[in-house]
């Protein structure tokens, strides 16, 4: 009966994605590269420095994002997105850059996991540590190397038994300061944490926070988390005591390189169709849950967003939430999607030492804190989050 359940659910995802994807082709407009290059409308220089008068950005979300009535539960929802602060997301990523790309296995990626789990425990958060060891492939016969990764959790109120993960990678490389790769994802994760610790925000369901550490190894620290902890699902821990060091998992959301869409070929100016890609993994056991998730993500960016409009695609690759996706409903949001564009070189500053925080505008931000909006949205209609 279970996968019975499942293949309809996963078939039921696979249509949906198709009639979602229709509609959007059928909606496309394209836009010149000649239209847009010749655009010098920025809401800010480099690392979100004002050079002259602020001009508007030519870009207009009128009619694609908002213009739906909303219900009294999506206007409690709202009231929680909108203590999202973009400054706030700001200054937690130029925090993270100070630790330089953060590469696994060096003093700056161990320093960067202490000053996040400080952020962390400064809100309010009660944090632990996932340990693991990674074996380096150079040189060869390396032997194995004891490495950490760090999350906190928001225990749910009424179903604390029950859990949403929101996660992202916090090492880099290239040899700059991985300020998109992942800095950008990182922040996000950790300005949702900042907002959810808030005294007067409550969640009935648990969400957890979780800042991987080995993403570009080959995702070894969500591996690891996934190997000691998936056993350890909906244990009550002392029984009878309400208490659930592992929660059942009922979706997992990633965030990895959110802030650059600039078309391919690249432009210097933001792309004017720039949006949140959502994927899923459509080869995957949980594939129709997947898709609902991502659908959730949907309606929540069309709701919540305030610059940028979101789609859906089904070739998630490449990140933290693949170990995860054929155990629980799994998805990944970026800047682009990542087999068809960025693996396309639609991102120059990709494990680049020019991924850095000077590097992108506040343009660039913004497209990253849209993300923030999307998933605080989605994650507070799921999980029941509201302010009392």
């Amino acid at each position: 009966m279970h996968h019975r359940s499942k293949s309809k659910l996963a078939q039921a995802g696979r249509t949906l994605l198709i009639s979602c994807s229709a509609v959007a082709l059928m909606s496309w407009t394209p836009v010149s590269v000649d239209a847009q290059s010749g655009q010098q409308a920025r809401r800010g220089g480099r690392g979100g420095e004002q050079q002259g008068p602020r001009v508007r950005n030519p870009r207009s979300t009128r009619r694609v994002l908002g213009d739906v009535p909303m219900t009294a539960a999506d206007s409690v929802i709202q009231a929680v997105v909108e203590r999202l602060d973009f400054d706030s997301y700001k200054n937690i990523l130029k925090g993270l850059t100070e630790f330089g790309d953060r590469e696994q296995g060096t003093q700056r990626n161990a320093d960067a996991i202490d000053w996040i789990e400080a952020q962390l425990r400064g809100w309010g958060y009660e944090t632990e540590r996932i340990h693991y060891e990674y074996t380096p492939r150079r040189p060869e016969g390396s032997e194995p190397e004891p490495r950490q990764e760090v999350y906190a959790t928001k225990v749910g109120s009424t179903t604390p038994g029950e859990m949403y993960i929101l996660g992202a990678h916090m090492d880099g490389r290239g040899g700059g300061e991985a300020a998109n790769d992942d800095g950008s994802g990182t922040a996000l994760v950790m300005e949702i944490a900042r907002v959810l610790a808030s005294a007067d925000i409550v969640s009935a369901r648990t969400i957890r926070f979780a800042l991987w550490n080995n993403e570009e190894t080959g995702l070894n620290g969500a591996r690891a988390y996934v190997e000691q902890r998936a056993p350890l699902q909906g244990i009550e821990d002392p029984p009878g005591s309400g208490e659930f060091p592992e929660p059942t998992w009922l979706g997992m959301i990633q965030h990895d390189m959110m802030m650059w869409d600039h078309g391919n070929p690249v432009t210097f100016n933001q792309a004017l169709d720039a949006d949140v890609d959502i994927e899923f993994q459509l080869n995957s056991a949980m594939a129709g849950e997947s898709a609902q998730l991502a659908l959730v993500l949907l309606n929540s960016n069309r709701l919540f967003a305030t610059d940028y409009p979101a789609v859906m695609s089904n070739a998630m690759s490449n990140t933290d939430s693949g170990p995860f996706q054929d155990l629980v409903a799994a998805v990944s949001l970026r800047e682009n999607r990542r087999l068809y564009e960025t693996g396309n070189r639609a991102n120059p500053h990709w494990h680049q030492p020019t991924d850095l925080f000077v590097t992108f505008s506040d343009d660039d931000f913004r497209l990253a804190f849209n993300a923030a909006q999307t998933t605080l949205g989605a994650i507070a209609r799921l999980a029941g989050v509201h302010i009392r």
